[in-house]
This record gives C-alpha cells, structure tokens and sequence, in this order.
C-alpha cells in the first residue's frame, strides 16, 4: 500500500497544476485585450480632444453626407447625390453596404445624445478589431499560438495602417483593409474545415459589395481555393462551398 501511495502522489500533484494550455489565455481573450487597451485610449483621446482626428477627407465627408440623407429618408437603392450637379444630382458609386452599419451606430448614438460623434468614433475601432484578428490568425497559421502575441504588437504600432482606423476614417477603404485581413486568414485554414470556405465565398462577395476595386484581390484567393483543391487533393468541400456562396452572396448583398 505503500508503493501504491508513492506512485499515486506524483499524478495527483500533476492533477492539481494545470497544463500550460489551459492556464494561457484564448486567442479571442488576447485579440480583446490589445484592441480593448488600443481602443479605450484612442476614445478617451478622442474625448478629451475632439480636434485631435479632425480629418478634411472628401471621401469620408461624402460617406457622411450619404449616410444623413440614408438617414433622412433616401431610398436604399437611390445612390444619387443631389448636392453634386444639381439639380439632377450625379449617381454614386458608393454602397450602401458601408452606409448600412454607420447610420446603425448614428441611431444607437442618439440614444444617448451623440449620434454621429458616436458612430465616428465606433465605426474605425469596430473595424480595426476585424484587422487586428487578421493579423493574428494569419500569424498563429504560420507560426502557431506562439505567434499571436507579437502579431497583436505589431498590428497595434505599425503606424501608417492604423491611420486608417482613427476617428472620422468611415471611408470604404479601412473596411476592404479589415476584410482583406480576415480573408487571408480563412485561406490558410481552408483546407482545415470545409466552413472557411463558405467564410472565403461570403467575405469575398462582401469585398466586391463595398468596392469592386477589391476585384484583384477577390481573383486572388479564388484561384488559390481552386488550385488548392486541384493540385492538393484537400479542401474539396470548402472549394464547392466557396463556389456557392460567392455565386448567391452578391443578390442577398444587394
């Protein structure tokens, strides 16, 4: 009984400490860590100094000016803007897909009595969390879990891409730049689950939704799911997945 106790006492105290594993933190919980702190202190600059993002940027200007006359009661597939070339005004090439969220934000705002201010402070972090998951699960596919950690860091003081997601940046282009992240990442696990191919098919319709300048892009990762499966042998199911819903997103989208 003696022996039985002393070989019983070394997996006992190896119940009692957890594996590594399960002691570090989850990608999701990291990923919420750096953009939280990140976004907190952009906000509470933004706070204390409303002129510090001001920005004279006609795109984001226009974006907003669509978004109020949305707003005002513009029918959704009406793109015309009546303040250009009046009185006939001159159809936009902007999408709604990117009106859509920011006039969302404008209302919630409102509840609260900051409207616009708010959804132009919410909108850029919103979307500079799609690219900070990006830049992780792109690396943590590389590199492993070893990887996410250094890749937040450099996502967060690489200087000219976060620009584009301070304050006053609704433009369509932080969007793309955030997509464009994701969409990376969902290639490099395609042949891991056949559901990022259907990720791949909705992200890229998405894409060309708010921006057929995307196109290049979008061709991009098409032919690598369709050489991946051709040349590989894998990720037959995420490829016919892929095909699908890149074939009916766009009529939903619009």
């Amino acid at each position: 009984m003696k022996q039985a106790a002393e070989s019983a006492a070394p997996t006992m105290i190896r119940a009692r400490i957890p594996a590594a594993s399960e002691a570090e933190p989850s990608l999701l919980t990291l990923l919420f860590i750096f953009w939280g702190a990140l976004a907190a202190a952009v906000a509470m600059a933004n706070v204390l100094n409303p002129d510090m993002f001001v920005r004279q940027d006609p795109d984001g200007l226009m974006r907003l000016v669509q978004v109020r006359d949305l707003l005002a009661g513009q029918g959704w597939f009406d793109l015309t803007q009546y303040r250009i070339a009046s009185p006939d005004g001159s159809l936009m090439h902007w999408s709604r897909v990117i009106d859509a969220p920011i006039a969302a934000l404008v209302l919630f705002g409102d509840l609260f009595g900051a409207g616009e201010a708010f959804a132009l402070t919410a909108w850029p972090l919103i979307l500079l969390f799609g690219l900070m998951a990006g830049a992780m699960l792109t690396a943590t596919a590389l590199a492993g879990r070893a990887a996410a950690v250094p890749a937040l860091i450099l996502s967060m003081i690489f200087f000219d891409p976060v620009l584009f997601f301070l304050p006053n940046n609704i433009d369509h282009h932080n969007a793309q730049y955030a997509l464009l992240a994701l969409l990376i990442a969902a290639a490099l696990r395609v042949k891991q689950h056949p559901a990022f191919g259907a990720a791949l098919g909705g992200g890229a319709a998405l894409m060309l939704a708010i921006g057929l300048e995307m196109l290049p892009y979008v061709a991009v990762i098409g032919a690598y799911v369709a050489l991946t499966w051709a040349f590989k042998a894998v990720g037959r199911r995420a490829a016919a997945l892929f095909g699908v819903v890149f074939a009916t997103a766009p009529a939903a989208l619009y």
